[in-house]
């Protein structure tokens, strides 16, 4: 049986072990204290890949004592969540409904899930990446309390390396490898706030090195770990985007407006988003 990679093993187990969004999580904040109060209401996390989404929902479900019921967008539909919404209904547990890339459903899918969040059969916690003010109806943003992730910091993720580095059990303690300090700030920079990114890093680096009897230092993971693209992503309406990167302008400019379609929305946000190295501020406003 293959092993789990690093990102899934180091998953925090408890909220002691979740690391960043101190601006929402943390001694005083309002969803603690909602927690502690044995309260969770249907949520939308919004933030970039790699910020905890999942695992803060694994979190908040398990604080509450409810039941998690996990589907993924991009793999499932109205059956799989009317199914979901039925057991909940005939449960002796309450139902945490967590949906993994919901942006992904169309309207009408995302519509099914109305009734039940009304009436609080099931309690839905969505995460996406997208904009959720375009990518979901808005009767279904409306019932739901918005959180929005931030990236992780650079300590952030130099603290989740180095519990990876020192856990012998799920990180990569038992291999021996040690790492110097560059090298750790290398991988750092190219995760760009995504720990996902850093921990595969980690794992492919200790592992190539464990087997010489080596050390990982900066020339070496550089080799191994190249600078991460700058992406950004302009969403329309509808759920379909297009991400547009600045790796070459020929190929960035002419997407911009079939990204934002004929939406005003997607238009204006498109304008009011810097992106460097582009001809930004006069040619968008004249397309």
């Amino acid at each position: 049986m293959a092993e789990a990679p690093l990102a899934a093993r180091m998953r925090p187990r408890s909220f002691e072990e979740f690391v960043g969004q101190t601006h929402i999580l943390g001694s005083g904040k309002a969803l603690t204290k909602l927690l502690e109060g044995g309260h969770l209401p249907s949520l939308v996390l919004w933030g970039p890949a790699g910020t905890g989404k999942t695992t803060l929902a694994y979190l908040l479900a398990d604080a509450v004592g409810a039941q998690l019921m996990q589907l993924s967008a991009v793999s499932s539909g109205v059956a799989d969540a009317r199914r979901v919404m039925d057991g909940a209904r005939g449960g002796l547990f309450r139902t945490v409904l967590f949906v993994d890339e919901v942006h992904r459903w169309s309207k009408a899918q995302q519509d099914v899930l109305l009734p039940a969040v009304e009436d609080g059969t099931v309690t839905l916690i969505g995460a996406t990446t997208e904009n959720p003010y375009f990518s979901l109806v808005t009767p279904l943003l409306g019932r739901c309390l918005l959180l929005r992730l931030e990236p992780l910091t650079a300590e952030d993720l130099g603290e989740v390396l180095r519990r990876a580095l020192g856990d012998p059990a799920r990180g990569v303690g038992k291999l021996g490898v040690t790492i110097t300090d560059d090298a750790l700030a290398h991988l750092v920079e190219v995760a760009g706030g995504d720990a996902r990114i850093a921990l595969t890093g980690l794992e492919s680096s200790a592992l190539a090195r464990a087997r010489r009897g080596q050390s990982c230092d900066c020339d070496r993971l550089a080799r191994g770990c190249p600078h991460r693209q700058p992406i950004w992503r302009c969403s329309r309406a509808s759920t379909a985007t297009r991400s547009c990167s600045r790796a070459g302008r020929g190929r960035t400019t002419p997407s911009a407006p079939r990204c934002c379609g004929t939406s005003p929305d997607a238009a204006c946000t498109c304008r009011g988003s810097p992106r460097p190295g582009a001809r930004w501020p006069e040619w968008s406003t004249r397309r």
